[in-house]
């Protein structure tokens, strides 16, 4: 984008906002779901909506097949809202409301259960339709002897899971379809993924091989695209689309030759991360204790909320070319935190006026980002040269309506 470009938009939408790129993510989802189909047909994707549910991208996600993968009764109101077919609905998460549950088991959606305060609400839900048959799966807690710890599942080998199946096999209308395993572990490689995959075939052929077990579901975390910049901020190689497909779909097909179990994904990142970019104006540039201090319109809420401490790649779209001179400067944003540090070490020359942008910040920004100091900046689409305002800037009526201020 042109400085000119984006000084157009910034008289329309204000000094800071997203960039949505729509064919990014269509080509993500494509490009993944290829190159595990290659290998193993039978393969489909489910599209977390907690890593970034902004509406029209999920419906973008809902026309390319996918399965919406939802959290919670919040993301349930968002697929319902753009008209997802409840039989592709995957219901995940480890407290589920009793409403939300109950819809999304007699529309026929996947209900992966997490423990059993949450199971014993389903019991209740199947006793409450008798004359129906109901199906779920079971998120296993999975020990990959990786030293990391996850709190999420069932662990197989645990009495838990012993008073889960006893609890299922004495409700006559319920049934086990599924297995599902996820974890946030940093380890993403192929053969922690091969791993993954192996114990649920394991746990789907031994502990549950009374069950007609349709699904295996392996969770996501896996590596999105990004430039060299970020690659170089990570440990270990960057394991590319096509070399997860074939390496875990590969499995598949060694273990389910007829291809009649289907193999899920749950990808967020690796979706999303590339796809949104966030511009920011610089408004004040200044030296203090020998440091060179650029002050900008956004925060690192804006494009880092999670606090991780990777560099992103920033690209400079300058107002005047005239200032040759390189220096290091810490990009620093609009709150009054001393943290709120959006870039340390940028390397360039940045003067008041010029604009940033931050690319690879499609991943837990939108929904983690608070409304702390300033509202929440507008999201602009970009779908087929069509530019489309996909979220207008947060005001002050859509926070504090839901105060009382009358007291």
């Amino acid at each position: 984008m042109k400085y000119d470009s984006i000084e157009k938009l910034e008289s329309k939408y204000g000094n800071s906002f997203y960039v949505l790129n729509i064919s990014s993510f269509e080509n993500n989802v494509k490009d993944l779901l290829q190159a595990f189909r290659k290998y193993y047909s039978f393969t489909n994707i489910g599209y977390s909506y907690k890593t970034n549910y902004i509406p029209y991208l999920c419906k973008k996600a809902d026309g390319l097949n996918a399965y919406a993968e939802i959290v919670s009764e919040l993301e349930l109101r968002i697929a319902q809202s753009i008209n997802v077919n409840p039989q592709k609905i995957i219901y995940n998460g480890p407290e589920k409301s009793v409403e939300s549950l109950e819809f999304c088991l007699i529309n026929g959606s996947k209900v992966n259960v997490d423990n059993n305060y949450e199971l014993g609400n389903i019991v209740k839900i199947a006793n409450k339709h008798a004359n129906r048959n109901f199906e779920i799966g079971i998120r296993f807690n999975i020990d990959l002897k990786d030293n990391f710890f996850s709190r999420f599942g069932y662990d197989v080998n645990s009495e838990n899971f012993r008073n889960a199946l006893n609890i299922i096999n004495s409700t006559k209308n319920l049934n086990i379809s599924g297995v599902h395993f996820h974890s946030g572990r940093p380890d993403r490689s192929i053969a922690s993924y091969l791993n993954r995959l192996n114990n649920l075939i394991a746990i789907a052929k031994n502990e549950l091989g009374s069950y007609d077990i349709k699904y295996i579901n392996i969770g996501g975390g896996f590596y999105g695209r990004m430039d060299e910049n970020m690659k170089s901020q990570f440990d270990g190689i960057i394991t590319s689309f096509e070399e997860y497909g074939q390496a875990i779909a590969t499995r598949m097909r060694e273990e389910f030759p007829k291809g009649d179990i289907e193999l899920i994904l749950e990808p967020g990142v690796a979706l999303t991360v590339d796809v949104l970019h966030y511009i920011a104006k610089i408004y004040d540039v200044r030296n203090i204790q020998a440091k060179n201090i650029a002050i900008c319109s956004g925060s690192f809420f804006n494009v880092k909320p999670s606090g991780h401490s990777k560099n992103l790649t920033v690209r400079v779209i300058k107002k005047n070319n005239n200032n040759p001179v390189d220096n290091i400067y810490q990009v620093v944003g609009y709150t009054c935190l001393e943290n709120d540090i959006l870039c340390e070490n940028f390397t360039g020359t940045l003067e008041a006026g010029d604009y940033l942008k931050f690319k690879n910040v499609g991943a837990y920004t939108i929904v983690f980002t608070p409304p702390f100091i300033k509202l929440a900046p507008p999201i602009i689409a970009f779908d087929n040269g069509e530019e489309i305002v996909v979220r207008q800037k947060e005001t002050f009526e859509d926070i504090f309506r839901s105060y009382f201020t009358n007291h």
